[in-house]
Formats: C-alpha cells, sequence, structure tokens
C-alpha cells in the first residue's frame, strides 16, 4: 500500500508535468490540539482537485475558495477577480488564531495551526524526490529485515558462509542496495552532497564509537545535525546548501579527528585508575 505522502509529491508531479498550477501545503507548526500533527501534506490544483489532508476538511475548503476557481459561481455583471494560484516565494498562512476562527474552521480545543505555501513546485525536483522516497522504502524495510546477515557477511564472509548464508546473494544484493542508494541520492541532491554523506557520516562514527550500533546511531545523529545545521545557515548566508552542509561535515569531522588523542588519553587514565582500584581492594 502506497504512503499517502508518496502519493500526494506523485500526484503533485503529475499536475506540475502537465504544466497545471498547483501548490503544497505542509503542516510546519501547531498550538494545543489539531486534527493533523506536523509534517503532514496536502496539494491543491488549480481546477480545484485535492490529495492529501491538513485539517480534515474545513481548512482544505478554505485553501480551494482562496486559490482556484472551484467556488467560484461568475456571472456577466461580476466585478470580483478571478481566483488562481499565485506565483512567487513560498508563504505561511495560520488558522485558528481566534476563537470564532478556530470554531469555523473544525480546530478542536482552541487549537491553532501554520502551513507553509509552495506555489507551483519545480516538476524536475519533484520527480527526483519522488524516485528518491520510491528507492528509499524498499531499501529501509531490506535492511531492517536483513541487518545481522549483511552484518555478519561484511565483517566476516567465511564465518558467515559456515553460518549457511547465501554469501553470494549477500554480496551482489548489497552492492544493488549501494548502487541504488547512489542512484537516489544523485537525482535528488546532487554529486557533491551524495559522495559527502557517503563518506563523512561513516568516518566521523568510526571515530566517536567502535560498536557498530553505535556507530549507526552516531552517523544517523550526525547526518541529521549537518542536514539542519547546513539548511540553515544557507538560508541566512545566502549560500548553496550543499557545500554549506559539507562544509559542517568537515567540521565535525574535524572536532572528532581532534578530540582522538583526549579520548585515548581518558581511556588510560580510566584504566589505571581501575588497575589501581583493583590492586587496592586485594590488599
Amino acid at each position: 500500500m502506497e504512503n499517502i505522502d508518496v502519493m500526494v509529491l506523485r500526484t503533485l508531479r503529475d499536475w506540475r508535468i502537465q504544466s497545471k498550477r498547483a501548490l503544497l501545503a505542509t503542516v510546519v507548526r501547531t498550538w494545543g490540539s489539531s486534527p493533523r500533527p506536523v509534517g503532514s501534506i496536502m496539494a491543491l490544483c488549480e481546477d480545484g482537485q485535492v490529495v492529501g489532508s491538513v485539517s480534515g476538511g474545513c481548512i482544505e475548503d478554505d485553501l480551494i475558495y482562496q486559490f482556484t476557481q472551484a467556488y467560484s459561481q461568475p456571472t456577466a455583471d461580476s466585478d470580483q477577480a478571478p481566483k488562481h494560484i499565485p506565483s512567487g516565494p513560498p508563504s505561511f498562512i495560520k488558522y485558528g488564531i481566534s476563537a470564532d476562527e478556530a470554531h469555523r474552521f473544525g480546530l478542536p480545543c482552541g487549537g491553532t495551526l501554520e502551513l507553509l505555501l509552495e506555489f507551483d513546485p519545480d516538476a524536475a525536483s519533484l520527480a527526483d524526490l519522488v524516485t528518491a522516497l520510491a528507492i528509499s522504502a524498499p531499501i529501509t524495510l531490506l535492511l531492517g529485515l536483513k541487518w545481522r546477515d549483511l552484518m555478519l557477511h561484511a565483517f566476516d564472509p567465511a564465518q558467515a558462509k559456515v553460518s549457511g548464508l547465501k554469501v553470494g546473494v549477500l554480496h551482489y544484493g548489497l552492492l544493488a542496495i549501494l548502487a541504488l542508494t547512489i542512484v537516489a541520492t544523485l537525482s535528488s541532491i546532487g554529486l557533491i552532497l551524495a559522495i559527502g554523506l557517503l563518506i563523512a557520516p561513516g568516518a566521523i562514527a568510526f571515530l566517536v564509537a567502535r560498536r557498530f550500533g553505535v556507530m549507526l546511531v552516531v552517523a544517523t545523529g550526525v547526518t541529521t545535525l549537518a542536514m539542519l545545521i547546513g539548511l540553515w545557515a544557507a538560508f541566512y548566508l545566502d549560500s548553496a546548501p550543499a557545500p554549506t552542509i559539507i562544509l559542517v561535515l568537515t567540521g565535525f569531522f574535524l572536532v572528532a579527528f581532534a578530540a582522538q588523542p583526549l579520548r585515548r588519553a581518558l581511556r588510560r587514565a580510566l584504566h589505571r585508575a581501575d588497575r589501581t582500584a583493583k590492586v587496592a581492594t586485594e590488599r
């Protein structure tokens, strides 16, 4: 069954490929009780078609009324300007600020939500994003089911063969997963950032941890933090996001590398303290 967010993005991509005006609405903040969580998305076409949801119905109706002709009933003597989806940069809109407005839009308990409206998203970017999501979902599922076998094969192929695992299938399957991951990242984020994300998080995790499970957690956390800091810095510095994220990852790597002597000294000190405590206990 297809994820609802992927379905929204796929439908929005098809509208934009057909040169239809459209917008993407995303819930970015909520206060109090709200019918949909942060991250919920909805796409609206110029002809009034809607896919996805940000509130359960009422706010969707208001967006249709504001930005499309679906609810318009033009007459010959009407002086009302035709409604259409505007062009330009993204904008924010809040619903449920007052009690009356919250009641009118069906927001429970005085809840308020803020939407980010993106007008006429680029069709090529949407296609890349949909491709990346379509590739990442089965890869994530496969890794979740077979991570123990893959880890044994990666670190000790001989033991994996003795254990009865199909080493050839695991070997070429891992290569196929890596190739698909590269294809997904190259199409959505570009060459520089794709190479950086393949190398830097693992290198940083190797410097920080020794257990494989801890390395995975560290690599994921470093990647997420670097992406957030890099995007935030790129926005305020008016720089390209990908090189900015790479610079952040480079900074993380240099900090982890410079901290290695300190970690070794701390480990030796703890080892000596442990030995001293054991000798004192034996006496």
